[in-house]
């Protein structure tokens, strides 16, 4: 019986891009043997690096199989966070959680669970302005009652998306990725009450994605003693790129060093 160190199947990457998704590893498979060594070879721009990476979890943010967004679950989200946690609380005495969008309510329901010194939101996604998220439920219903009559044809798995920023954002938005993401607000509404770690919230005052009302009613409802709404004058949603995105990242660092300082 061999000791199996590392076991692939049907590997597949896509990054998103302009024209459509590239696929750029398309059905990997190999088991590699504890103490033996296996080399990937292949000419430039085959793929050798991308599919080490995936192997690693270190894509770049849009390299990814954007349909695995159909069967995600908010859940899966968190455990990640969870993880990341370990890695952080392994090697150092203390640990800030913080995410961006999506990323920030994440951070905002673990801070209850996991021991942080402090926790910083970027327009935190608590309320959307995107027709999405209130017509996916809708479309749930309507696809469950074709599964249930064995129709396949009129199913809406996912709708086409203009995304602000081409090289991270998809094209597709699965249906889905968006009632993971429904079912990850009301989470982080529920816990609101039970955050008590030191809270930042950085918000756009002209987001496009999410409402100004999202990071109002964060403050409003957490428990925390220390906490503050900062928002900036932005009119698009991604703020941790581009144009002056550096004004976001000097109200973390404060934030940061404040707490250093206590």
């Amino acid at each position: 019986m061999t000791d199996t160190a590392l076991a692939l199947r049907d590997v597949v990457v896509e990054f998103s891009t302009p024209r459509g998704p590239l696929r750029a590893v398309d059905g990997i498979s190999f088991e590699l043997e504890r103490g033996k060594a296996l080399g990937i070879v292949g000419e430039s721009g085959s793929g050798k690096s991308v599919l080490s990476r995936s192997v690693m979890n270190i894509l770049a943010g849009n390299g990814t199989r954007p349909a695995d967004l159909e069967k995600i679950d908010n859940h899966d989200w968190l455990t990640s966070c969870s993880r990341g946690y370990a890695v952080m609380k392994h090697c150092y005495p203390g640990v800030i959680l913080g995410g961006f969008s999506a990323g920030a309510l994440v951070a905002l329901v673990k801070s209850v669970s996991l021991h942080c010194d402090g926790v910083f939101a970027i327009n935190p996604a608590l309320v959307i302005k995107g027709w999405e998220t209130t017509i996916a439920p809708a479309v749930a219903g309507w696809n469950h009652l074709l599964e249930a009559l064995s129709l396949k044809k009129g199913k809406v798995e996912w709708v086409e998306h203009h995304p602000e920023n081409l090289d991270t954002n998809y094209h597709q938005v699965y249906l889905g990725g968006v009632l993971a993401l429904r079912d990850l607000v009301e989470h982080c509404r529920n816990q609101l009450s039970q955050i008590e770690a030191p809270l930042l919230i950085v918000q756009g005052t002209e987001d496009p994605v999410t409402d100004t009302k999202g990071g109002r009613e964060i403050i409003e409802k957490v428990a925390s003693r220390q906490k503050e709404l900062k928002e900036l004058p932005f009119d698009r949603h991604i703020i941790i790129n581009g144009d002056r995105s550096q004004e976001v990242f000097e109200e973390v660092a404060r934030f940061i060093d404040a707490l250093a300082r206590h």
